[in-house]
């Protein structure tokens, strides 16, 4: 098990608000996990009514605490729907190794589909 999941990378697409977009990983029971959203480029989001009315163009730092499995999970804000990618960074107060990087990430319609 990593420290991120390995469902979630660079260059993916995470869930437009209204919802919020959830990630997770695993790190030692009880640590600290603090997750960083920013947009890759400030002057971009601000360009986008919808991203700078909602307080999406700043640079935004969660926490969350790992249960006793060791596994954290984080709610992100919701971000409207756009072409402006985000960055977002994870660190465990673990450990200095413990530290995720995502970049060129987009917030849209998902959308999982199953069949036989």
């Amino acid at each position: 098990l990593g420290f991120l999941a390995a469902a979630l990378g660079s260059h993916m697409v995470l869930q437009r608000a209204p919802l919020a977009a959830t990630v997770w990983g695993f790190t030692a029971p009880g640590a600290t996990v603090t997750s960083t959203i920013a947009p890759a480029r400030p002057e971009e989001c601000e360009a986008v009514p919808a991203l700078a009315s909602g307080g999406a163009c700043a640079t935004r730092t969660l926490t969350c605490k790992a249960g006793a499995d060791g596994a954290w999970r984080q709610a992100l804000p919701p971000v409207a729907a756009s072409t402006v990618a985000f960055s977002l960074t994870f660190a465990s107060s673990n450990s200095s190794a413990e530290r995720a990087e995502l970049h060129n990430v987009l917030f849209g319609d998902v959308y999982l589909c199953g069949g036989q």
